[in-house]
């Protein structure tokens, strides 16, 4: 290791995982993300959606030292309805999953 450089993780996503894959309006999911590898210093991964269904959504997340996944929870509008994909990209390279929305919370 060169002293006075950043320690910098080349782990990559290989998967996103989002469950559950069908869901309702209104309810939480929860997305987990793969990389190809246990990092060995904090990793901040960006993750993105193609829907503004979701109440509360973060840009980045980090999977900690010494782990390979990070899982976070993000909760859908009450009138969410459709289907909606999340990526996860850092270190040149991206991975994607695909959801349902399968009506309102009643």
């Amino acid at each position: 290791m060169a002293y006075g450089r950043p320690v910098r993780s080349s782990a990559v996503p290989v998967v996103v995982t989002v469950q559950p894959t069908t869901v309702r309006a209104g309810s939480d999911v929860s997305i987990t993300v793969t990389l190809d590898q246990t990092v060995s210093v904090d990793q901040q991964v960006k993750v993105s959606t193609d829907s503004s269904m979701f109440t509360n959504w973060t840009t980045y997340v980090t999977v900690a030292a010494g782990q390979s996944t990070v899982t976070f929870t993000r909760t859908l509008t009450t009138t969410a309805e459709g289907s909606f994909s999340v990526s996860a990209s850092c270190n040149g390279a991206a991975a994607a999953s695909l959801a349902v929305v399968v009506g309102m919370t009643r």
